[in-house]
């Protein structure tokens, strides 16, 4: 054991010093360069050939404003002008958009990964989310999924980021962060749109927003709305009421109201209420053959005998109070968060087995009838962080932080046996109401001491106490199968979490940096229907990363590169009983993921921006897992494409001087990855690879935008995920070719 811990230490050394030696090279060329051009950066710049350099992008990822090449961390920010011009409105639409990061899910549901950090499909979150530095409740499959109309700005932070974030963020964040009103201009957007399927539905979309100044330099008010129709584009030929084409249509809505307020200079008070609505049928996966590829058509789901029906409610509550006391700033930011949750879905493909041992067992006639499992989650989370920051450009900036979260949850899942004749219940086959409590309790620090104006040294540590409670009371013939009883089970853990970075500024517009952090996903306690193992405990990332970002060129060129190598220790599972179908989460043993990713964005000529982003990553299990899930040592991580990219490019026009024009083009590629591992019997699924490819233009004038989209506009048949535990196989596939115009006007 102690010599395969020395080859580790010393595979990741090699790994890093390759990686240093490979940067240092391109500083030292760099560096050459950039000897006459070691000005500050400003938001805009001009270049020599009279091209415009590209602005500062700010963010927040260290919970205060940066410029993004000073972050010492991989850090992709994609602003809602983005989304909307794109009508990019789901995660499940941009996330190839950002390196790094792996996503599976519908109906609702979704499972977010970053640099491979994930086990499986439906366990507990390796993705921690934030909407306005308030934590979301992270249980399950369920994310925000935020439309663009009420955001300033989506964040992938990748790697672990426990020491500022705490629980669950051990793969990395995802940052929501919405406008802030402006107490001195009048403004607002209205906007309308439509997009079709080809040989689909059609759908269509309203957006609004207005700010409103109400006291010049103290009172604003915003507050902003939408409604969206998603086309369907999944046909449904097995369904007991006859088939249905583009049948798996959603609808949602929602708005955001937001009141800031500066009674006096110094104190600043920022209060919201943001409601998002979704409601659902259908899905997006079909019936897959052994070689994992359609069974009948590529968007045809042959197998499911009624349509899922669906729907999701976050509504959340948020008070910011920020008080310059003149050495810093003090912060208090408190959010209570609702979180709603409902799928009622056909999984006779799944459940037909169970259903023929217990009426074999049981007597009850329900071999040939419908298994009907309808799932429903409710959790209100309280949150409240105090925290005190110096202010920036000292020898020694520092952050010192508190914070207290309480989840008070509901969940429920009942399988019903549903005669398919009569639509009557047969049998309610099991139903598991779980209340559920969850208590953290953290304090953080966090300093970086300058010791010149270009060497740096930041480091940071944060404790947390957790207590969780489940409580479960499990009826009906699978529970008296299975030998459940009515449980009560609690769990403890405590974790320290810490980071250090070094970071050497080659010149104001060049950073490299050092990066060795750790995360954490607290342990917590399982259902009754698994009395031999009731809980499981927390486990550990800690990430070894060098990076190197900046703008050259006179800006033009603005680019990020790292290199990473992740150590998981303890890995949470979720395990499946074979006879029962099921899940309960388990620790396993170790793996690790190691890769690079590069970010670049070319401003080639006035108007004209080439981008292109990429990733590889190796992950894979150190250890072969135990128990009912199937894992060799080597074997890949689930949602893990060893190569994953996107190349785009924007030119924009003046055509005449009150008439500006648009057009651009993005590629995406997805590399072919597995599915989560298997219960024993089950093969593995795997997902081959894909490329989409969008198109865009649009001109505006006055205030008046019409612009024009066509995404996947190959037609590209990609499935982005594989699920191996029923029969048939299924998978989850990429929308088909699409169409859409959106036409708004900026006042």
């Amino acid at each position: 054991m102690a010599e395969r811990g020395r080859k580790g230490i010393m595979m990741r050394t090699l790994y890093i010093l390759a990686l240093s030696t490979a940067l240092s090279t391109a500083i030292v060329q760099e560096s050459k360069a950039q000897s006459t051009s070691d000005l500050p950066a400003t938001d805009q710049q001009t270049g020599v050939d009279g091209t415009e350099g590209v602005a500062d992008i700010i963010v927040t990822a260290q919970k205060r404003n940066e410029r993004l090449i000073d972050v010492p961390l991989s850090v992709t920010q994609i602003d809602s002008d983005v989304l909307v011009s794109q009508n990019l409105t789901t995660i499940r639409e941009f996330f190839t958009r950002i390196p790094g990061l792996q996503y599976t899910g519908g109906a609702g549901q979704t499972t977010l990964a970053i640099r491979g950090v994930s086990a499986d499909v439906g366990g507990n979150p390796t993705v921690g989310i934030t909407i306005d530095d308030v934590p979301f409740p992270v249980g399950g499959q369920i994310a925000p999924d935020l439309d663009p109309a009420i955001l300033k700005n989506v964040a992938v932070l990748r790697g672990p980021q426990g020491t500022l974030y705490g629980a669950s963020s051990l793969g990395g964040l995802l940052k929501f962060e919405t406008v802030t009103p402006d107490p001195n201009k009048f403004s607002g957007r209205i906007e309308a749109g439509s997009e079709v399927v080809l040989d689909g539905g059609s759908g269509y979309s309203t957006r609004g927003a207005l700010n409103i100044p109400v006291i010049e330099d103290r009172v604003g008010i915003s507050l902003s709305g939408f409604y969206r129709r998603a086309p369907g584009y999944l046909d449904y030929t097995a369904l007991q009421s006859g088939p249905q084409n583009a049948a798996n249509t959603n609808r949602s809505y929602g708005g955001r109201a937001a009141l800031f307020i500066k009674p006096v200079d110094g104190l600043s008070i920022n209060l919201s209420f943001l409601d998002q609505e979704l409601r659902g049928q259908g899905g997006t996966t079909i019936g897959l053959n052994g070689d994992f590829r359609p069974l009948v058509g590529s968007a045809t789901n042959n197998f499911s005998r009624t349509l899922p029906i669906y729907s999701t409610r976050v509504r959340l509550y948020t008070g910011r109070i920020d008080a310059d006391l003149g050495f810093g700033t003090l912060s208090s930011i408190t959010g209570y968060t609702q979180s709603r949750y409902s799928l009622n879905n056909d999984l006779t493909f799944i459940f037909a087995p169970v259903l023929g041992v217990i009426q074999r067992v049981f007597g009850l006639p329900i071999a040939g009838d419908r298994a009907d499992l309808t799932q429903f989650s409710n959790t209100n989370r309280f949150s409240q962080e105090v925290r005190l920051a110096s202010n920036p450009g000292q020898k020694l900036e520092w952050l010192v932080g508190a914070f207290y979260n309480y989840d008070k949850a509901l969940s429920n899942q009942t399988l019903l046996a549903i005669n398919p004749t009569t639509n009557a219940v047969d049998a309610t086959v099991f139903d598991t109401p779980s209340p559920y409590r969850f208590r953290e309790i953290a304090g953080f620090a966090d300093a970086t001491y300058n010791f010149t104006d270009k060497l740096s040294l930041q480091g940071g540590l944060r404790y947390a106490d957790n207590r969780q409670r489940s409580i479960q009371t499990a009826t009906g013939p699978l529970a008296l199968l299975q030998g459940a009883e009515d449980s009560d089970v609690r769990s403890s853990d405590s974790s320290w979490t810490w980071l250090l970075s070094p970071q050497y500024k080659i010149n104001a517009n060049l950073n490299l940096y050092g990066r060795v952090a750790t995360g954490y996903r607290p342990g917590g306690p399982n259902s009754g229907l698994t009395p031999n193992n009731l809980t499981y405990e927390p486990d550990r990332t800690t990430n070894y990363e060098i990076g190197l970002k900046g703008s050259v060129l006179d800006r033009k060129l603005v680019f990020s590169a790292s290199g990473f190598w992740i150590d998981w220790r303890n890995i949470q599972l979720l395990s499946i009983d074979a006879d029962t179908q099921v899940a309960f989460t388990d620790n396993g043993g170790r793996a690790r993921s190691r890769g690079a990713e590069v970010e670049v964005s070319y401003n080639a000529w006035k108007g004209g921006v080439l981008a292109a982003n990429g990733a590889y990553i190796d992950a894979a299990l150190r250890d072969a897992l135990v128990g009912q899930t199937i894992g060799l040592a080597g074997d890949r991580l689930p949602l893990s494409s060893r190569w994953s990219g996107n190349l785009s490019f924007d030119q924009s026009f003046v055509l005449t001087p009150e008439l500006n024009a648009n057009l651009g083009t993005t590629l995406s590629y997805v590399g072919p990855h597995f599915a989560e591992f298997p219960a024993e019997g089950d093969p593995r699924g795997y997902s081959r690879g894909y490329a989409t490819l969008d198109l865009r233009a649009g001109i505006e004038s006055h205030g008046i935008s019409f612009s024009l989209y066509a995404r996947n506009i190959t037609d590209s048949k990609g499935i982005i995920s594989v699920s191996t535990s029923g029969n048939p196989y299924t998978g989850s596939i990429v929308q088909p070719r699409s169409v859409g115009g959106l036409i708004s006007f900026n006042f």
